[in-house]
């Protein structure tokens, strides 16, 4: 991944408040239902006008969740937490702030660990050794959404655009082989394939939230939803205040992967404009928390999409993704103010901590601590209860850099200077 196509990346980024703005109002939005909802980027909410119902598949009970140093897909789990229930006194006693390892491959890509292995995408699939960041193994898949593991750890699916349209694809870990079984609708039983298949699409960023019943989506836009995994139907909407619906009538389209294209049905939905919100909300405590570009958090009843609370954080939210986790019943968000924590029961400031950027990338929650890095290339640690700063390491470079995961026991982190691992 070369140094100028990550500034591009970054720079588009910080362009998002202004480039969905003026889009058409009406988007089609293919629906799968083989198990889950299969999203574009920009999620979807039906009009009421359609009548028409998806074929029901089967029940999908419980959502992708790893446990110790395993870490599955994006921000976790399914329901996009950023937490981690890894304790370091079953490794080192506590986390020592030590360099383990530093590789210079790196996939410009969120990663997901499992059976001491990492797993980076961007053009291609990479597989280091999550112990000494000894690269396994290379495919190339094209563009597509970052890679997300099996339950088991024995499929890792990635996205991909080599097949005109985009899709999922499937690998051994442990060879880089393709699974021949990739070209079939993921079982239902495993969430966190479904939570792949949700995601997959043609190339770009897209983690719609689950608990393996209701997928949950933001559109960039303001506009809140739920839908069934099992139907597809819509279980309610929210729009966000400063939403207001489009005049403008266009014919934008989305473009999905269907493993069956039998079950697959296109319906027109109606977009909102105006807020610009992240598009993956963490799912805690039966809410649901929504942060927008402008700062603006909102916590919705899960059930129902009532407004629980919001609160005007005044200031800017700029990573594209996510930029929030949840734990220790509080939401933690990178900001233009710095790393802040929110809590969960009423949206008060519980604390704030300075980061040496405005542009803070997406936070982490392990042990009491919470991990983020800004644009400067600083990873920090600090503490979950009150924000002091335990720790912090300079030299990933300027510019984007990933989540942090747990792997092998380590905090490891994809960079513009390549992959570090620390314990």
């Amino acid at each position: 991944m070369s140094h100028c196509r990550r500034e591009v990346m970054i720079n588009q980024a910080r362009r998002a408040n202004g480039r969905f703005m003026g889009a058409g109002a009406i988007i089609g939005v293919i629906i799968v239902v083989a198990g889950f909802v299969a999203f574009g980027y920009f999620g979807a909410t039906r009009t009421e006008s359609s009548t028409s119902q998806p074929k029901t598949a089967p029940a999908v009970n419980g959502s992708c969740s790893a446990y110790g140093d395993e870490w599955l897909t994006y921000k976790h789990d399914s329901q996009r937490t950023g937490y981690s229930n890894f304790n370091f006194t079953s490794t080192t006693g506590k986390f020592l702030g030590q360099l383990v390892w530093h590789s210079k491959t790196s996939g410009f890509s969120e990663m997901v660990s499992a059976h001491h292995e990492l797993f980076a995408a961007e053009y291609e699939l990479d597989a280091l050794n999550s112990s000494n960041g000894a690269l396994l193994w290379s495919v190339s898949t094209g563009a597509g959404p970052s890679p997300t593991l099996s339950s088991d750890g024995k499929v890792v699916y990635a996205g991909s655009n080599l097949r005109g349209g985009g899709g999922l694809s499937a690998y051994d870990p442990a060879s880089g082989h393709s699974v021949p079984a990739s070209n079939q609708a993921p079982d239902v039983a495993d969430a966190c394939a479904n939570a792949a298949y949700l995601s997959s699409g043609n190339g770009g960023f897209r983690y719609p939230t689950t608990d393996g019943r209701v997928v949950y989506s933001v559109i960039y836009n303001g506009t809140v939803t739920a839908f069934s995994a099992n139907s597809g139907a819509l279980i309610w909407k929210q729009i966000l205040p400063g939403a207001q619906t489009s005049t403008e009538a266009s014919n934008a389209t989305t473009s999905t992967f269907s493993f069956n294209t039998s079950v697959t049905r296109t319906i027109t939905v109606t977009v909102n404009q105006g807020v610009i919100g992240d598009n993956t909300p963490p799912l805690a405590g039966g809410k649901l928390f929504v942060t927008t570009r402008g700062g603006h958090v909102y916590a919705l009843n899960a059930t129902n999409g009532r407004q629980v609370w919001s609160t005007s954080l005044g200031a800017t939210i700029y990573d594209p993704r996510a930029s929030s986790a949840v734990g220790y019943g509080k939401l933690f968000l990178g900001t233009s103010k710095g790393l802040l924590a929110v809590s969960t029961f009423d949206g008060s400031v519980a604390w704030q901590a300075q980061l040496g950027s405005a542009y803070a990338w997406t936070p982490t929650v392990v042990d009491k601590t919470i991990f983020i890095a800004d644009d400067n290339g600083t990873l920090y640690q600090f503490d979950a209860n009150n924000g002091a700063l335990l720790w912090h390491f300079s030299g990933l470079g300027r510019g984007w850099v990933s989540e942090p995961i747990v792997a092998d026991g380590l905090i490891v982190i994809d960079s513009n200077n390549g992959v570090f691992a620390f314990r």
